[in-house]
C-alpha cells in the first residue's frame, strides 16, 4: 500500500506541476514564476498536511523528489508553450484548457486520498474529522497558494464543485475501506473526486452564493482605493 501511496503522489504532483505552471503562463509570469508556482501548487497541500499533523521534517523535505519533479514538469510545459505559442492564441487553446482542467482533477482525487490515507494510518492518535480534513487541505491547499500568489480569488471558494468533491471522495474513503479494502477504496475515491470535478466543470455546478449587484462592488471597490 505505501508503494501504491507512493506512486499514486507522485502522478499527482505531477498533475497539479502541470495545473500550477499553466496558470502562472496564463498570468504572464516569466520563468521562475512559472517554476514556483508549479512547485507550490504540487507540494503546498501536502506541506500543510504535515504541519497540522505534527509530522517534521515535512515529506517534500525527506523525500526531494516531489518537488524535482514538480520542477522539471512545470520547466517542460514552459519549454513547449515558449516555442508554441500559437496554442495560447488559436482554437487548441480550448483543449489546453480542458487537458490543464483533467490534470488538475486528477491531482485533486489523488492528493485528497493520499492526505486522507496518512492521517488514517496515523489511528488511534488521529480521528475522523482531522483525516477527511487532512484529505481535503491535501488536495485544494496547494491550489489556494497557487490563486493567492497569482493575486486571484482562490478557486475553490468561488467556482464549481471543488472542496465538495474533495470531501465526499474522502467521505467515500473511509466508508469503502472497511469494505472493499484500502487498495480498491483509494481507485473509487480518486474516479469518484474525478468524475465529480469534470461534470462540474461541463456543466458549470456551484454552490449557492449570494450575487451582490455589480454597482454595489464597484462602489466597495473604489471605497478601498480612496
Amino acid at each position: 500500500m505505501k508503494l501504491l501511496l507512493l506512486i499514486m503522489e507522485y502522478l499527482g504532483t505531477i498533475a497539479f506541476a502541470i495545473s500550477g505552471a499553466s496558470l502562472a503562463i496564463r498570468k504572464g509570469m516569466d520563468y521562475l514564476g512559472v517554476v514556483a508556482l508549479g512547485i507550490i501548487t504540487a507540494t503546498g497541500g501536502g506541506l500543510i498536511r504535515d504541519i497540522i499533523l505534527n509530522r517534521f521534517p515535512a515529506a517534500v523535505f525527506v523525500n526531494k523528489a516531489f518537488a524535482f519533479l514538480a520542477f522539471i514538469t512545470s520547466t517542460i510545459l514552459f519549454i513547449f508553450l515558449y516555442f508554441n505559442k500559437h496554442i495560447l492564441t488559436s482554437k487548441r487553446f480550448y483543449k489546453f484548457e480542458l487537458l490543464v482542467n483533467i490534470f488538475d482533477s486528477i491531482g485533486l482525487g489523488i492528493f485528497t486520498v493520499v492526505g486522507a490515507m496518512v492521517a488514517y494510518h496515523l489511528t488511534p492518535r488521529v480521528g475522523i474529522v482531522l483525516t477527511l480534513f487532512a484529505g481535503v487541505i491535501t488536495g485544494v491547499g496547494g491550489g489556494i497558494i497557487r490563486d493567492v500568489c497569482s493575486l486571484s480569488m482562490p478557486y475553490v471558494f468561488t467556482k464549481h464543485i471543488y472542496a465538495s468533491a474533495s470531501l465526499f471522495g474522502a467521505i467515500i474513503l473511509l466508508f469503502c475501506i472497511p469494505l472493499i479494502g484500502e487498495t480498491a477504496s483509494t481507485f473509487v475515491s480518486i474516479l469518484f473526486i474525478f468524475i465529480i470535478r469534470l461534470l462540474a466543470s461541463k456543466y458549470r455546478w456551484n454552490l449557492p452564493k449570494v450575487i451582490m449587484p455589480e454597482h454595489i462592488m464597484a462602489s466597495k471597490y473604489n471605497d478601498k482605493i480612496k
